[in-house]
């Protein structure tokens, strides 16, 4: 697909987003001055200074919003001439941007996990290294009560155990 149409879809579709946001919202306030002129209608106490007040102010918000509406137009137009215009200067390919997108993407994932692999390897190796040399203190502490002729000597059977299957 053209990258001039991909750019051009893009911003039709938001600015059909924007048009029946706005198209809703007009309805909303149509039907809110409506309901205003009744009430403004039905109350006698209401002063006609005030209702003249409350009609220029709604008068003024519709012109508002039909200005805000014109300048939203425009500026669409001018986004989709500025991005048109890019995609055709730079023979700009949005399926290329895609595709290196997902390859740096790849490259940081792999980066990550080799990364990741290497932290574990070492914490599992200096993990290892430390219950080896605390299971080595103990038997040698075991073993010097043996041999020192101390209280424990029933110990002697349990240490052996320990030093077959720590040498295996």
């Amino acid at each position: 697909m053209n990258p001039k149409m991909i750019a051009k879809q893009i911003i039709d579709f938001n600015k059909a987003t924007f048009d029946h946001a706005f198209e809703t919202i007009t309805v909303l306030q149509n039907y809110s001055e409506k309901m205003v002129g009744i009430y403004l209608e039905k109350a006698i106490f209401f002063p006609p200074e005030g209702k003249k007040v409350i009609v220029g102010c709604l008068e003024s918000s519709k012109k508002g919003r039909k200005d805000f509406k014109t300048s939203m137009d425009g500026s669409f137009k001018t986004l989709e001439d500025l991005f048109v215009g890019a995609a055709n200067t730079m023979g700009f390919s949005i399926y290329g941007l895609v595709e290196k997108t997902d390859q740096s993407l790849r490259e940081v994932t792999n980066e990550i996990k080799k990364a990741s692999v290497e932290v574990m390897d070492k914490s599992i190796q200096t993990i290892a290294n430390v219950a080896d040399k605390a299971l080595k203190q103990t038997v040698a502490v075991k073993k010097g009560k043996v041999i020192e002729g101390k209280p424990g000597l029933g110990i002697s059977k349990a240490t052996r155990k320990t030093v077959k299957t720590v040498k295996k």
